[in-house]
């Protein structure tokens, strides 16, 4: 299973980085906007200023590989005019020796 990097940017409230691990780029946003994925915490805090409490994959507006790069997606979701963008990295383990 690979490990994908995740840079989660939430309107312009909140950013930070996470790692899923997660067989595809869809798995992982799937995961993250699971109902006890990482950013529910986040939203339940920012539904006080009017996000809503949860996002799910119909939200989903794009998830697109990024034009020349290998292993890199960005996923853009929507909800009642609420947006979170996310940059997905495959994460790949440096061989020792």
């Amino acid at each position: 299973m690979a490990l994908w990097s995740l840079f989660v940017e939430v309107g312009s409230k909140l950013r930070y980085s996470t790692q899923i691990p997660a067989p595809t780029p869809r798995a992982a946003i799937r995961r993250l906007l699971s109902p006890r994925g990482l950013i529910s915490h986040d939203l339940a805090r920012l539904s006080k200023s009017g996000w809503p409490k949860a996002f799910s994959m119909r939200d989903v507006l794009s998830l697109v590989p990024m034009e020349g790069l290998i292993n890199m997606y960005v996923c853009q979701i929507e909800r009642n005019g609420k947006h979170i963008s996310v940059i997905l990295a495959r994460t790949v383990a440096r061989h020792a020796g």
